[in-house]
């Protein structure tokens, strides 16, 4: 089978990226006879394109990204490359081509939870873009039941053509001993176990700001030493979260250190005393999982697709609620045995993603596609 992959996100350092990345370079991997074209992005050379993509057909798309004429381009493009399936990681308008599509909806959160988004993002991903997404693609796979329940419900569409496969979670996300790490907690002036972390876009439907709160109502009560570290990129309509943060960021107890590289990021999950990420909804919450796989704790939300991804593993609770969070976190932090308990427990519930597998069932549902 000839498979078409949008990979102009590849080298994104969004959550689309991270899937783009690792679901081709699985593919290509383990690729089973299958032949393989990713059409990368214009701002790229082939000299840019990893070493491993010597075994597939490489090429380099006229395409910048989602306004209607780039998916005019990127669609007489594919369709020049005569292959019998295009699979894209991300579309938010409809693309007209006569190869069969396979696209992948990570979440409609903009569509089921508007208040989160700012108006750009609310004009693009619209439910009349969406549901003609849906209605041209042979596949549409979604990253959790969540999402598939969400679209479900949302659009009255076929549910059979609905298929969820998990995301995966890197190597590099897995326990290291305090010497392996030492030096990147050097880099960011942290001390091991001294510190709580959250990792994402900084965005109103993350909370952080409540985070913030509950840090200092608890951790920062029980001992001044520990710091809460903040990495991510700053989003839209958060004053309120370096407001709450200000004296922290003075006397140091709370470090924004926005974008990270991700070598670095697996070190301070590894570093970590607890990881939080107290969201409002997610389509899957990739960063809970690679806290997992790094072997440290997780506090999360009782919502969207976070217990479908954590299982028992980690202390769930309501978004939003200050008092709610400075409890867990109290319990937690006065429990090393059960923060202990729940970094193995986690451990093991990460063994159950990988990026193999999760590139191994996509190919299986686009396969399907032609039976």
């Amino acid at each position: 089978m000839k498979i078409v992959v949008d990979a102009r996100s590849y080298f994104f350092r969004s959550g689309v990226g991270v899937y783009t990345r690792n679901v081709l370079d699985s593919m290509i991997k383990n690729e089973s006879g299958n032949e393989i074209t990713a059409f990368f992005s214009s701002h790229r050379r082939i000299s840019d394109i990893p070493i491993s993509m010597s075994v597939a057909d490489v090429r380099i798309s006229r395409a910048e990204w989602e306004d209607p004429d780039s998916l005019r381009v990127f669609a007489n493009e594919v369709d020049a490359a005569d292959a019998d399936i295009c699979l894209m990681p991300f579309l938010m308008n409809e693309i007209h081509m006569k190869t069969p599509l396979a696209v992948v909806i990570h979440d409609i959160i903009p569509i089921i939870r508007p208040e989160y988004f700012t108006d750009a993002v609310k004009r693009n991903f619209t439910f009349d873009n969406i549901k003609k997404i849906i209605n041209s693609a042979r596949a549409v796979i979604c990253d959790s039941c969540c999402t598939r329940d969400d679209i479900e419900k949302t659009f009255d569409i076929d549910a059979d053509k609905l298929k969820v496969i998990h995301l995966g979670v890197s190597d590099l996300f897995s326990p290291r001993s305090v010497d392996e790490i030492k030096s990147t907690l050097q880099k960011y002036s942290l001390d091991y176990k001294r510190y709580v972390l959250f990792s994402g876009m900084i965005e109103p439907r993350k909370n952080v700001d409540c985070l913030i709160k509950a840090f200092y109502q608890s951790v920062y009560l029980q001992s001044e030493s520990m710091k809460l570290v903040i990495v991510g990129k700053r989003g839209w309509n958060v004053d309120g979260v370096y407001e709450a943060a200000g004296r922290g960021v003075a006397n140091g107890s709370i470090v924004f250190t926005e974008f990270i590289p991700v070598e670095d990021l697996a070190a301070l999950y590894c570093g970590a005393v607890l990881y939080v990420y107290p969201t409002s909804y997610e389509g899957f919450g990739l960063p809970v999982l690679e806290a997992m796989a790094a072997g440290t704790p997780v506090l999360s939300s009782r919502c969207s697709s976070i217990p479908e991804i954590t299982g028992d593993c980690a202390c769930l609770i309501e978004p939003g609620d200050v008092a709610v969070m400075t409890e867990a976190m109290d319990q937690l932090m006065s429990s090393p045995a059960l923060l202990a308990k729940m970094a193995r427990s986690s451990l093991e519930r990460a063994g159950m993603f990988s990026w193999d597998e999760t590139a191994r069932k996509t190919i299986d549902i686009i396969s399907s596609c032609f039976r």
